[in-house]
């Protein structure tokens, strides 16, 4: 049952009091008072987290008074009541800072519900800086290296974190776009504010429309909160832009310039304040060309872009970077430390990095949960053996001989029961069948049983 505090300030008496027990019967914890002047200390006191003021009183202390519960606590919530008669100051209020409007009569049911939606969006916005403190704490500066080219990201992303412009960050697949998104939020005046996410393609139609403006629910649906709710006065991050809806293209750009939106249900539009960060592995300016990405949206969401390297790009960070995630992979599952041999950094650098930093710190998991050592080599990782090498000196066939002897001994210590072999190797078992294929790889005693076989048939 909701705890969440309701003050309602309410000039009818009657009214007052039909919104006061109905609230309570809902399970919040509800106090009223008459008029703004009498309310103030009272309901200052109090420390509501939503608080329902009627506009029909003097506009000034209306305004003054949100204004004032603004300052005590900068997250409580203000739902405007309005009639005929006192909408102009209502849209006043919305442009102060005030969450919502409702219309008088006043249906209960929908107040309650409007209260439930605003609760839940602050308690979403905690928990999601609760996860981001957490998520800081555990990640490495995208920054870690000494290679020119990570040390001119670093030298523009400091310059441009404490500006409110729009960024696009560009770069191939896991070279860190999103953690990079993450530090200059951490970095920027709006850090103390949320940073809400979006992968644009795994949402469009309807269902992009809610998760970005949320709905004010029905009797059938619940209220939800969308992200750009959410992400207010805080950052909004949209991951891989260029995969977004064509038809949500003209919609999101018209909100960048009017900074207003409007949920599903909803009657007036709401004010927000966000600074957009994008992100995308595509080249953004040819899909102009080609006109599947709207021009008049690429250079609002571009004010800033920022190339990340990929890894191949900045080799000599490699070494770095395998020992920060090899300690910080360590602490997460809680086992000691292994060093990193130099053999294995030279087994790392020499590779091509097709899936960059991610693929990077996924190979490191890998060696240490099968592995199991204290001193990692490089018979530990399972590079993909498609991928060419950074150098042409027979590294090639080198990591291929490594991958092939390290499936050898995983095989023969579980006794080759594939099954039992594969989920050690951490891969599905076709895979291994598919691998043991692909290298040739004997199962013990075939080979002598093959002798066998030729030498009956050279004595018949």
């Amino acid at each position: 049952m909701s705890t969440e505090r309701v003050f309602v300030i309410e000039n009818e008496t009657s009214l007052r009091q039909e919104i006061t027990d109905f609230l309570r019967s809902k399970g919040f914890d509800a106090m009223s008072g008459q008029s703004c002047n009498e309310s103030e200390e009272r309901g200052l006191t109090y420390r509501p987290d939503v608080v329902v003021l009627d506009c029909s009183q003097h506009g000034e202390s209306v305004i003054n008074l949100m204004l004032r519960f603004r300052k005590v606590n900068p997250s409580v919530a203000m739902i405007m009541l309005a009639a005929q008669g006192s909408m102009n100051l209502a849209m006043q209020a919305v442009k102060q800072g005030a969450d919502q409007i409702l219309t008088k009569p006043v249906d209960l049911t929908v107040l309650s519900v409007l209260i439930q939606r605003l609760v839940d969006t602050h308690r979403n916005r905690q928990n999601q800086i609760a996860e981001h403190e957490l998520r800081e704490r555990n990640q490495i500066s995208p920054f870690l290296g000494t290679s020119p080219a990570i040390q001119k990201l670093s030298e523009l992303a400091h310059n441009v974190a404490a500006t409110d412009n729009s960024i696009l960050i560009v770069g191939e697949t896991g070279t860190g776009k999103g953690l990079l998104a993450r530090w200059i939020h951490n970095h920027s005046p709006r850090s103390s504010e949320v940073f809400a996410e979006l992968k644009c393609g795994g949402f469009a139609g309807p269902a992009l429309e809610r998760e970005l403006f949320g709905e004010m629910g029905s009797d059938r649906t619940a209220a939800r909160a969308g992200l750009m709710e959410i992400a207010h006065k805080g950052t909004l991050f949209l991951d891989e832009i260029s995969e977004l809806d064509v038809q949500m293209q003209p919609t999101l750009l018209k909100i960048l310039e009017e900074k207003q939106f409007r949920s599903a249900g909803a009657v007036h539009n709401r004010n927000v304040d966000f600074r957009l960060i994008s992100a995308t592995h595509r080249d953004i300016a040819k899909l102009v060309q080609e006109k599947t990405f709207r021009s008049d949206l690429y250079f609002p969401i571009s004010t800033i872009s920022l190339i990340v390297p990929s890894l191949r790009d900045r080799a000599e960070d490699i070494e770095p970077l395998a020992r920060q995630f090899a300690e910080q992979l360590a602490k997460d599952l809680g086992v000691p430390r292994p060093e990193v041999s130099q053999s294995a950094i030279s087994a790392l650098q020499a590779y091509s990095w097709p899936g960059n930093i991610r693929e990077l710190r996924n190979l490191l998991e890998h060696a240490i949960l099968v592995s199991g050592k204290r001193v990692l080599t490089e018979r530990d990782f399972l590079f993909d053996s498609s991928s060419e090498p950074m150098s042409h000196g027979g590294f090639a066939r080198t990591l291929q001989q490594v991958q092939r002897q390290y499936i050898e001994e995983v095989l023969f210590r579980e006794g080759w029961r594939v099954e039992a072999a594969a989920k050690k190797l951490g891969m599905p078992r076709s895979s291994l069948y598919q691998k043991i294929k692909e290298f040739n790889i004997p199962r013990p005693g075939a080979a002598h049983q093959a002798h066998a076989g030729t030498d009956r048939r050279l004595q018949n």
